[in-house]
């Protein structure tokens, strides 16, 4: 465990750091963070890393960090079981914010508000959660379904996290705001082994069936997720 001074969104490189400090270059950084917003809903919450436009919250504009959907989704199964005494909704967030790496990456999080990041049963969900997944990982016991790419909906992606429970594997998430070929085809490049689209779907929805066609032409495989 490594802990930096630095605000961790703004820390573009820290692969790079750590390899030059450690001598050894990590294969997947996984970032201990809270989560901040007007809601206060407590939640814990994993997500991939990055951006699909501007970089307000650090990283680079129109640039993705390498998910890794086997152990991400593993973390958010372990957090599933850690947190049902506890007062926490789990969920997946859709990809944002920086900082941007060349090493596979995802945040595990705390939230909303300051009471929910210093409550101890929280911290020890997600440090149990952690570990846990950690374990199924390296003795290869986690979900081995072939990761998928999600798209739609907006930014906290319960749907997506319910079918994580049924062994799913999400890597970047795009959300409908951000919704595009583009950011699509991005999101596939940046999750490694995922060949395939997952939809929120919405089938009435014409932005919807006009990127579900656009998808269809290329030859990607999309499930609709209801």
């Amino acid at each position: 465990m490594v802990f930096i001074e630095k605000e961790h969104i703004f820390y573009d490189r820290l692969d790079s750091d750590l390899s030059r400090a450690l001598g050894i270059r990590p294969k997947i950084i996984i970032f201990l963070s809270r989560h901040s917003s007007a809601t206060g809903i407590r939640t814990l919450t994993v997500h991939p890393i990055g951006n699909f436009r501007e970089n307000t919250y650090g990283g680079l504009p129109k640039t993705l960090v390498p998910a890794e959907p086997y152990l991400m989704s593993e973390t958010l199964r372990c957090l599933y079981e850690a947190s049902k005494d506890l007062d926490y909704k789990y969920s997946y967030e859709v990809t944002h914010h920086g900082p941007y790496l060349s090493s596979r990456a995802f945040f595990v999080e705390i939230g909303s508000n300051e009471a929910s990041w210093r409550y101890p049963d929280a911290g020890s969900a997600v440090a149990s959660a952690v570990v846990n997944s950690l374990e199924r990982y390296l003795d290869k016991e986690h979900s081995r379904k072939r990761p998928i790419v999600g798209v739609g909906g907006g930014h906290y992606a319960p749907r997506f996290s319910s079918y994580a429970l049924e062994g799913y594997n999400f890597g970047h998430m795009v959300p409908e705001h951000y919704m595009s070929l583009e950011s699509v085809l991005m999101a596939l490049q940046m999750t490694p082994e995922a060949s395939s689209v997952g939809f929120h779907w919405k089938g009435s929805n014409e932005k919807y069936l006009e990127l579900y066609r656009a998808l269809e032409e290329k030859g990607i495989k999309v499930e609709k997720l209801k």
